[in-house]
């Protein structure tokens, strides 16, 4: 079954080593080639932005950071236009999967280089930035992050953060809530005409992690119209008491000094919380975020996107009804990007009749 993946660090790869190659690496849990032969649809690359004492060690300001990943993804994506392609909308990556090709789409995680400023937001969906994660595990010019402490976990957005909310959807910038606090959640709530995500996030009544949504929160957004993308991290699928304060010093931990955990990821957690969601919020509000390349591999029973089918198989063996899991898989992140696409919208009239209709497989 073919897939949209909302979220991978894959491209963190090529801060990390010089010989990184996107087409096919052992380094990474995902390539060009594994997602072209496990069919996937589309992948959302993340830009995930080191700290700011891990790029001084290689001399690279922040918008320099994003240049360059921005550079070698393209470049990669010319290298190997066969198979992959780069799209902003619900018609490239439509157009792009009746050719045979994987939708590859950039997004950005962690709104911190926006730095207060509107033209920054403009500047970056210029480069083809279709999805914003505001934030990390710090504060920034959007507001505050997920967090254990109350006081940070209930704070809203910020001024600049209410005021761009508009922009964003004026410029068809999906805004990505996982990793912001509860109040920045119920703001966008509020504020955004246009559906958002939580791209990488699960269940927080079956794992008390304040990275994960609550039941209340599932509601809501998928009354909005968005979606919360499945993810495969085990500090967020296993109920375990000690990992309710993992936050961002563990995961840089791992990601920059390699340190291994005995946690492990297993799909039977997995369908447990789609199905907790499916029953909170509906079979629209189903997705796929796996955090690939965010994970060690080897923290991971599906590691790579070859071994999606493991989840396919445990959701319909556990009774998911096929509607649902479709949905999960590939229509609800394929509505999210048209509902929130203007001129996707403008041109087609109603993004819906061509989601249900105009692409059956």
């Amino acid at each position: 079954m073919t897939y949209i993946d909302l979220h991978c660090d894959a491209l963190l790869h090529f801060f990390l080593s010089d010989d990184f190659d996107l087409f096919s690496s052992e380094k990474s849990s995902v390539d060009l080639d594994r997602l072209h032969r496990a069919g996937a649809m589309a992948q959302c690359f993340a830009i995930y932005q080191p700290t700011v004492e891990e790029l001084a060690v290689k001399n690279m300001p922040e918008k320099e950071y994003i240049l360059y990943i921005y550079q070698k993804f393209h470049k990669s994506l010319a290298e190997h236009r066969d198979m992959a392609a780069p799209a902003v909308n619900a018609e490239e990556i439509v157009k792009n999967y009746r050719e045979g090709k994987l939708s590859a789409v950039l997004t950005l995680e962690d709104g911190r280089s926006v730095n207060g400023e509107f033209n920054n937001l403009i500047a970056y969906r210029n480069l083809g930035i279709r999805m914003l994660t505001l934030t990390w595990y710090q504060e920034n010019c959007f507001g505050s992050p997920s967090s254990d402490d109350r006081g940070v976990m209930a704070s809203g957005l910020s001024k600049f953060g209410r005021d761009s909310v508009s922009l964003m959807n004026e410029l068809g910038i999906i805004i990505d809530a996982s990793h912001l606090s509860d109040g920045g959640f119920w703001d966008l709530i509020e504020l955004s005409a246009k559906p958002f995500i939580a791209s990488h996030s699960n269940c927080r009544a079956l794992v008390p992690h304040y990275r994960n949504l609550s039941d209340e929160m599932i509601r809501a957004l998928s009354e909005k119209g968005g979606v919360m993308g499945l993810n495969f991290c085990h500090f967020f699928l296993k109920d375990a008491e000690e990992k309710k304060n993992i936050g961002g010093d563990v995961i840089n931990e791992i990601l920059f000094q390699h340190k291994k955990t005995n946690w492990y990821s297993r799909v039977k957690d997995m369908v447990r919380h789609v199905h907790h969601a499916y029953n909170a919020g509906g079979e629209n509000i189903l997705a796929i975020g796996t955090d690939f390349d965010g994970i060690p591999a080897e923290n991971l029973e599906i590691d790579s996107p070859l071994k999606m089918d493991l989840l396919f198989a445990a959701l319909k063996e556990s009774g998911l009804p096929n509607s649902a899991i479709d949905k999960m898989m590939f229509k609800n992140a394929l509505r999210v990007f048209a509902d929130t696409d203007i001129t996707f919208q403008n041109r087609t009239g109603n993004s819906e009749v061509m989601i249900t209709d105009g692409y059956i497989i």
